[in-house]
């Protein structure tokens, strides 16, 4: 299986270099390999793994897929856990994933549309 790959790394100068592979225009990663890029526990990833899951955040059966008795999860829940997990690396990577976001919006104003449910606000 073809799963990609996640890489944080903390630079000297306190930043950090974020390198995403994607197969198969996703990412799909272990518990533990979570742990590892952010640099928290595993216990940590698994209780908030849990809520996302109990609070219907992400479905667990569109996000994860097992494969030989191990779970993996998608970018999806990267990026969930990115913003339940405490640790310097998770608020970096959130950093990060709000300056990418916001790129687009600041470089071509337009409207931004959000759809949520039957109601559609424009800003």
């Amino acid at each position: 299986m073809n799963r990609g790959k996640i890489e944080i790394t903390q630079r000297a100068d306190s930043s950090i270099a974020i390198n995403i592979t994607t197969a198969n225009d996703d990412v799909w990663v272990t518990r533990h390999e979570i742990a590892d890029i952010f640099q928290i526990f595993v216990p940590a990833v698994t209780s908030n793994l849990r809520a996302i899951f109990k609070n219907k955040e992400l479905h667990q059966q569109e996000v994860t897929k097992e494969v030989g008795g191990v779970t993996y999860y998608n970018l999806d829940v990267v990026i969930a856990l990115a913003f339940r997990c405490k640790g310097p690396i998770c608020t970096m990577f959130r950093r990060w994933l709000r300056d990418k976001a916001k790129r687009p919006m600041i470089k071509e104003p337009q409207p931004l549309i959000i759809q949520i449910g039957s109601s559609t606000f424009i800003s």
